[in-house]
């Protein structure tokens, strides 16, 4: 018996940031606001790129948070807006 999926779009917003490195988006969590409220946050970010030419790692506990989306094919991320 084979099992068939398919790909759903995404349509959450994300928040995430650019990274340091490479500038290739970090994605950390999803946005439970939808990009409807402030973003507020007070938590220390370590993270790695999930670029596979990169795979860099650093503190972006002061970098500018933005919101993201995932494209059609959940590869695709556009920038929406940026926080301090």
């Amino acid at each position: 018996m084979q099992l068939w999926t398919t790909r759903r779009t995404d349509n959450r917003m994300y928040f995430g940031v650019l990274c340091s490195k490479c500038e290739s988006p970090i994605l950390f969590g999803v946005d439970p606001s939808d990009g409807n409220c402030p973003m507020n946050r007070t938590v220390i970010l370590r993270l790695t790129c999930a670029d596979n030419t990169c795979g860099w790692q650093d503190d972006y506990s002061e970098a500018p948070v933005s919101r993201f989306r995932k494209g059609t094919e959940g590869a695709e991320v556009v920038e929406l807006r940026e926080s301090e």
